[in-house]
């Protein structure tokens, strides 16, 4: 599927003008496509690898997070069934430090993204968070932002960290938390809030950034989505496979991020980011 995708893409014709995305590595695997290296060490680091035109590929990646409840620690894995088995999340959060201090003479000015997504639910039994456990996610979250943060001080990289989550709750949680480090807006590092659009945030929060699936763009859905940039809030749009739909659907809602396993294909055919 993913070669036939790259295949069907590179062959589009290139006459329409087409938006300028950051490109976000979807479950940290934008080198297979296979669901059961998403959230993988081995695709983390071969995704973090990809280059094009002598720069790394991709803007940025999206780490996820589950709550391991039989070894009260955050794991590197999307689905409740792999966290006793995955590496932790700081393991994960150590190997985008790596690549942010190896490429910092690559890149200049440009910015760097780390998604990380909090689980709302504990492995291996996929059942909510208790109280105890919400607080240890959010906090190894923290933990995963500051060890990122702290190589890209060494280098002097511009890292932007977003912290994701469906559960408003763990929102809340989040930014109650001693640790939680603010906006920074205009500093080199950054932070920023992701909630899905159908989400409603806390009382008193706005979300830097909406996420919606682009499976899910609906037409009638332009004014809103032009509503919420115009307050400043950015789109992020994100798939598994590429199609003609999904083109489709970055040229409708014009997103600043865009999320999917097709990395090297969307690189191609978005061309480079913003400010490149």
């Amino acid at each position: 599927m993913w070669r036939a995708a790259a295949l069907l893409l590179l062959t589009i014709a290139t006459a329409c003008e087409r938006p300028r995305a950051y490109v976000i590595c979807h479950n940290s695997n934008c080198v297979r496509s296979d669901p059961f290296l998403d959230d993988t060490v081995g695709a983390l680091h071969e995704s973090l690898a990809l280059r094009w035109n002598g720069q790394p590929l991709i803007d940025g990646i999206e780490v996820d997070t589950v709550w391991d409840a039989v070894g009260s620690r955050c794991a590197f894995a999307h689905d409740p069934e792999l966290a006793t088995t995955s590496v932790s999340g700081i393991e994960a959060a150590e190997e985008v430090a790596r690549h942010l201090v190896e490429t910092a003479s690559l890149v200049g000015d440009r910015r760097f993204y780390l998604k990380l997504d909090i689980k709302g639910y504990s492995g291996p039994s996929g059942e909510p968070l208790t109280a105890a456990e919400a607080i240890g996610q959010v906090d190894c979250a923290l933990d995963m932002f500051e060890t990122a943060a702290a190589a890209a001080r060494t280098v002097d990289r511009k890292l932007t960290v977003l912290f994701n989550t469906d559960d408003p709750a763990l929102v809340q949680l989040l930014v109650e938390r001693p640790a939680y480090p603010g906006k920074r807006a205009g500093d080199a590092i950054q932070t920023g809030l992701i909630l899905p659009l159908h989400v409603r945030p806390p009382s008193g929060l706005v979300p830097d950034v909406v996420s919606i699936a682009a499976k899910d763009v609906r037409p009638e859905q332009g004014a809103e989505l032009a509503e919420l940039r115009a307050r400043g809030i950015d789109v992020m749009l994100w798939m598994l496979d590429a199609d003609i739909s999904v083109l489709d659907a970055i040229q409708e809602v014009e997103p600043r991020f865009v999320a999917t396993n097709e990395a090297v294909v969307l690189r191609e055919w978005l061309g480079p980011p913003p400010e490149m």
